[in-house]
């Protein structure tokens, strides 16, 4: 609050050098800045007595206030309305329990009860003490007190590294107290008569000071002499002598914003999201496939891949051999397709017939192309993957068993009367002879003029009637035995016989009645029975 007070005062002497501009508010307006006065106190009052004159009001003051008084009057309130909160605030955020020698009175028993002697001894106990805020420090008294850097000399550190300066000092830019006004001016002399300090060359008025003037202003740092920037902790001179914050080790894709504080550029961010990182990676959105993000939204390959023209995010792997029937799913590593398998090498992928393919290749998942000389199966099975041998001429009445191979059936035979021997025909064990032919397997079918013996199944020629004394050697036609003649093969007596029939060759049967002639020799002859 001292130093509210102080300033305060400051702002009574610029209220002195802003008459001109208050001579209408009259002499109460004039008279209601004394130095100890609440600086919030003198804002209502000057409010006050420029809306008691009719005057206009801006942000709470006289419109027509000197404006380097208003921003002092303004700056003094709300320091003072700071110290206030700061001065409330008892810099305890909590308690804890320590162990704290005590000493006391020790009673010492005898075994019988009796009192022998009452001594002084150290025992430890816990108390309960206030545990601290930041910027605040426990006393002996068990209080929180605010600290300052320095020794606060001529002041109070009336909180956290806020030193509040006696009467007659007022804060340097190194936060310490030096004496104003008319006791003595630092950097300057006091004029006669006057609290007012006229400073040295290089100098100019702070307040009830004279504080260094460097060129350009000491950004991150206090301008301790003329002309002289000395940086703030962490901070150091730049190439161009101005105080910049140093980062330990440097910051990597990012910008040393603060003292040990890397902040990232765009596209970046810290490395495993770790706030207090100084490398900060950059970013790619969507994120890299099999690849590193090198730059912004840039994404840079591993090896054995290369960047997929569809998507600039994405790496496709690369295969030194293409992939047959495949595809690259990791460098030199093809992955076949659905319905290959793998082949003869680790490239080359063969497509795959369930079951095979007999007499053919597999061309295509579950197609066959049947070698030459063979044809699909299409014997009520669409879906077979066998190939049957061919015959370009046919197979008549066998089975096309290898290419231009027939085989024939059960019954039949190979026609020798056809080169190609593609042909069966029935077969006849017996045969069925010249009169008839084979039409099925063990049957004959016989021409006209024959019939089937029954010995041999085959075809023989017929007589009708049948040839009894001879062989039927063509339709109707016999050859008789020797002894017989006749288209019926009668048989043959020589000479003829007389009153008697021929009943075999040279042998004559009497007809009734008739008795042979035994006078005849050759007994071919008969005569009536007397």
């Amino acid at each position: 609050m001292a130093r509210a007070s102080g300033e305060l005062r400051g702002a009574s002497e610029l209220l002195g050098r802003g008459r001109a501009s208050l001579e209408n508010c009259g002499r109460e307006r004039r008279e209601a800045v004394p130095a100890a006065m609440s600086p919030l106190l003198v804002v209502l009052m000057l409010a006050g007595a420029a809306a008691a004159a009719g005057e206009a009001l801006c942000d709470g003051l006289p419109c027509d206030m000197d404006p380097e008084l208003r921003r002092r009057v303004q700056q003094v309130a709300r320091d003072y309305e700071r110290e206030l909160r700061e001065r409330n605030n008892t810099g305890v955020c909590g308690t804890e329990t320590i162990p704290r020698p005590t000493s006391r009175d020790v009673r010492n028993d005898s075994l019988n009860g009796i009192i022998a002697a009452n001594e002084t001894g150290t025992v430890r106990e816990y108390v309960t003490v206030p545990y601290c805020c930041p910027g605040y420090r426990r006393s002996r008294s068990d209080r929180c007190a605010p600290v300052c850097p320095g020794p606060c000399l001529h002041g109070n550190c009336a909180s956290p590294g806020n030193c509040s300066c006696h009467r007659s000092h007022a804060l340097d830019r190194s936060g310490s107290c030096v004496p104003t006004c008319p006791r003595s001016c630092l950097n300057g002399r006091c004029t006669a008569g006057s609290d007012t300090c006229l400073c040295n060359p290089g100098y100019s008025a702070d307040g009830k000071i004279c504080a260094p003037v460097c060129e350009g202003g000491c950004a991150n740092g206090n301008c301790t002499a003329p002309g002289v920037c000395k940086c703030n902790a962490g901070h150091a001179k730049d190439a161009e002598g101005k105080c910049a914050p140093v980062c330990r080790g440097g910051c990597v894709n990012a910008a040393c914003t603060a003292p040990d504080t890397c902040s990232c550029l765009d596209g970046h961010a810290k490395r495993n999201k770790d706030p207090s990182s100084r490398i900060c990676d950059p970013q790619c959105a969507p994120p890299c496939e099999h690849g590193t993000c090198t730059a912004p939204n840039t994404c840079s390959c591993r090896p054995g891949y290369k960047k997929d023209r569809r998507a600039a995010h994405r790496c496709r792997p690369t295969c030194a051999k293409a992939c047959v029937n495949a595809v690259c799913v990791a460098p030199d590593t093809c992955a076949c397709k659905k319905g290959y398998a793998s082949g003869a090498t680790n490239v080359t992928c063969v497509p795959l017939c369930p079951g095979g393919c007999v007499n053919g290749a597999c061309t295509a998942p579950g197609e066959c192309t049947c070698d030459p000389g063979y044809a699909k199966d299409t014997r009520g099975n669409a879906s077979s993957n066998a190939c049957l041998p061919t015959c370009a001429a046919g197979c008549v009445n066998g089975e096309c068993t290898g290419r231009d191979v027939c085989t024939c059936h059960a019954g039949y035979k190979k026609d020798p009367a056809t080169r190609e021997g593609n042909r069966c025909v029935p077969d006849c064990p017996g045969g069925c002879g010249a009169g008839g032919s084979c039409v099925a397997p063990g049957a004959c079918a016989c021409l006209p003029g024959h019939a089937r013996d029954d010995r041999t199944g085959g075809c023989v020629p017929a007589c009708d009637p049948p040839c009894v004394h001879g062989e039927c050697t063509a339709p109707g036609t016999c050859a008789c035995r020797p002894g017989y003649s006749g288209p019926q093969c009668a048989p043959v007596c020589e000479p003829a016989c007389v009153n008697a029939v021929c009943s075999s060759p040279n042998l004559c049967l009497c007809l009734p009645g008739h008795v042979k002639d035994r006078s005849s020799r050759a007994r071919n002859k008969c005569v009536r029975r007397l």
